[in-house]
């Protein structure tokens, strides 16, 4: 079986936990696999802070809201520039318009396991890609 890179692998855990929900997703690209980059991609603020996203993921896994949400502000949110209201106070994320700020911690338990994973902390729950899907290890996909 061939080694995806981490980085590849977390870009399509979120293509299939946030894409699929997103509000600011292109009509009818919720259809498309997780191997499928979507255009919106360039100007997400969660695939353009992907690798920041995983450290905490990494790093608070286990508890899963309050240090993640007050991390993301400060490391995230207070350097970035999708919108011109920036940090704290930011309008997007205010207003639950940020994609980051929307599915962030649906996205932190799935991040968390790949890195643990890819880290040899967790080798009992290991993660195979099989058929453009994200599955545990063991369960078939049909």
């Amino acid at each position: 079986m061939q080694q995806i890179p981490t980085l590849e692998l977390l870009r399509r855990v979120v293509r299939s936990a946030a894409c699929t929900h997103c509000g600011k997703r292109p009509c009818h690209s919720e259809l498309f696999g997780p191997l499928v980059v979507r255009p919106c991609e360039t100007e997400c603020t969660i695939f353009a802070n992907l690798s920041k996203l995983a450290k905490i993921a990494h790093d608070d896994s286990g508890n899963r809201r309050a240090p993640v949400e007050r991390r993301m502000r400060e490391q995230i949110c207070l350097n970035c520039h999708a919108h011109v209201s920036l940090g704290s106070d930011c309008e997007r994320s205010v207003n639950r318009e940020c994609p980051l700020s929307v599915h962030m911690l649906d996205l932190m338990e799935p991040l968390a396991q790949i890195l643990a994973n890819r880290s040899g902390k967790r080798k009992s729950k290991r993660l195979i890609v099989q058929n453009d899907s994200v599955q545990p290890h063991g369960v078939r996909v049909s």
